[in-house]
């Protein structure tokens, strides 16, 4: 029974010594150990689980950002549609009254009679001057009682006109053969919204900036023709109580090429490619147009029956401003959670790397034969589960190798007490063997 103690024994401390035998091999083999070579491997593992989610998070915030600045950008269009369209209504009821006004006048009972007489040559010349009052005095009194008018102006054939300007006695003269008279060659024209009448502004001396549109009617007589000017404040009474952000051009352009743009004398929609093809006749959606290396949202809206467009242009950085503070958030939030995700993985992965290592040092210890050791792991997780077992297991191992000590002692005495016996065993057969040899021989008879 104590042999097969002794054996059983034996056989334990073979296995082991043959695990230790193992591990030096092993970590001789390449000058390396395979546990560093893991621990290294489970630091790039633990940086990349860390950096993935915080590469997707930066994908949905890019993809998140580009939403946002394409829904920005169609919402800053639609309103900024509908507040041109308010604009343009509130510059059509405003040229509504002129035009009115333009009516009023041309049909005004003073002012056709005047014109009427004056084309006959029998007319009374005191009751020509009387009527050429009255209808002088309702001229003046319609411009004095419309502020937005800038400047009203009757050029005719027959009689006296009337202008704001610098009258001359040769205008008709002068006006007849101009590019402004080819409007009136079409009987069939009646009256005409334009942004601007040179050649009457060449004979009456009238300053093209005084006024931003014109009204022409034709008077009921042939050859007498009514111009009412617009002021520019109207459009800018207007402009000026909305504000499309820095940078924004907002502008009115009529068909026959005339561009205002309050405190600006330069050309700039009339150099859009979109209001070029809209003046043209072309359908034209709004976009984006190139003007000065920028990009710029072209916008407009007509309006109906005036032979006119209020235009806007808006710098696209102004429209996605917005989106800028956006952007900028997620590339903070995605450097300050990167460089966290970073010092989290590194303290992980040292807390990790030193528990490793002090289990590590424990078998090397445990392996030269120190089973004494005790691996102690501060932690609340499976590593100090890890590191209860490991001491445990080396408690059972020197338990182990105190009871094959114990056993092989008890081999050892038990072997000496079977020796002593047989020396006893020995000495006794050979006193019975001398005994039965000092027996004398029976004697026979």
């Amino acid at each position: 029974m104590a042999n097969k103690k002794r054996k059983k024994a034996t056989d334990q401390l073979e296995v082991i010594q043959n695990r230790n035998v193992k591990t030096k091999k092993e970590k001789t083999s390449g000058g390396k150990t395979k546990h560093k070579s893991f621990r290294i491997k489970l630091q790039y593992k633990l940086l990349i689980a860390f950096i993935i989610p915080i590469v997707m998070m930066w994908v949905a915030a890019i993809i998140a950002y580009k939403k946002s600045a394409h829904a920005l950008e169609s919402t800053y269009e639609r309103t900024s549609q509908e507040t041109l369209l308010a604009i343009a209504s509130s510059l059509e009821n405003q040229l509504a009254i002129i035009e009115n006004t333009s009516i009023t006048l041309a049909s005004d009972i003073n002012v056709t009679t005047y014109y009427v007489q004056a084309g006959n040559e029998k007319a009374n010349p005191t009751t020509l001057l009387n009527v050429y009052n009255k209808a002088k005095n309702e001229v003046k009194a319609v411009r004095n009682r419309n502020k937005d008018i800038a400047g009203l102006h009757i050029i005719t054939q027959s009689g006296k006109g009337f202008t704001s300007g610098k009258y001359d006695d040769s205008a008709f003269a002068k006006f007849v053969d101009s590019g402004d008279a080819q409007l009136w060659k079409d009987k069939s024209v009646r009256s005409n919204w334009l942004g601007s009448h040179p050649d009457l502004d060449s004979v009456y001396n009238i300053s093209k900036s005084s006024y931003i549109l014109s009204i022409a009617r034709s008077i009921s007589t042939e050859n007498a023709y009514l111009y009412i000017d617009v002021k520019p404040s109207v459009f800018d009474a207007i402009s000026e109580k909305f504000e499309f952000g820095e940078g924004s051009i907002l502008g009115l352009v009529t068909l026959d090429g005339r561009e205002y743009i309050t405190g600006r004398d330069e050309s700039i929609f009339m150099e859009n490619p979109r209001i070029q093809r809209l003046l043209a006749g072309e359908e034209v959606e709004a976009g984006y147009t190139n003007y000065q290396g920028d990009e710029y949202l072209t916008l407009y809206s007509p309006i109906k029956d005036m032979n006119c467009y209020v235009c806007l242009m808006v710098p696209k950085s102004i429209i996605i401003a917005g989106t800028r503070e956006i952007r900028n958030l997620n590339i903070l939030f995605f450097v300050v959670a990167a460089l966290l995700a970073l010092f989290i993985c590194m303290m992980f992965a040292y807390s990790v790397s030193k528990v490793i290592k002090k289990i590590l040092v424990a078998l090397e210890k445990a392996q030269e034969g120190d089973l004494t050791v005790q691996v102690k792991v501060k932690r609340r997780d499976e590593f100090n589960d890890l590191g209860q077992g490991m001491s445990s297991m080396l408690s059972h191992m020197r338990e182990l190798i105190s009871n094959v000590g114990r056993v092989d002692n008890e081999v050892n005495g038990s072997a000496r007490l079977v020796s002593e016996n047989s020396e006893v065993l020995l000495e006794s057969t050979k006193q019975i063997s001398e005994a039965i040899s000092d027996v004398p021989a029976p004697t026979l008879y």
